[in-house]
């Protein structure tokens, strides 16, 4: 918290076309897709996923609200709805932002 975050050196350009189709898709794996279950705890954006391995899959949530990122894993968690729960719980112990 109150942290300044800096980055230095060369970064490509980002097409603002494209920051705003992930957006839009961000925010819609938050209100209409997988992400549902962090709803209510502000204007969050992220996405969800699996990555499977021989015996069970990983569960992971990956996204932003405000100027906080988070990315949370569950190893060995099965559905992503466990990442999205556990960031759930995180967020609804840090105040939104005005």
């Amino acid at each position: 918290v109150s942290r300044a975050s800096t980055v230095s050196g060369e970064r490509p350009a980002i097409d603002p076309a494209d920051v705003a189709g992930l957006r839009t898709m961000m925010r819609a794996t938050v209100t209409e897709g997988t992400g549902q279950l962090v709803a209510g705890q502000g204007e969050v954006y992220g996405k969800t996923g699996e990555a499977e391995y021989a015996g069970g899959s990983h569960a992971w949530f990956v996204g932003y609200r405000g100027d906080l990122a988070f990315a949370t894993l569950i190893v060995g968690g099965g559905g992503s709805e466990r990442a999205v729960l556990a960031t759930r719980d995180v967020l609804s112990a840090i105040p939104t932002q005005p």
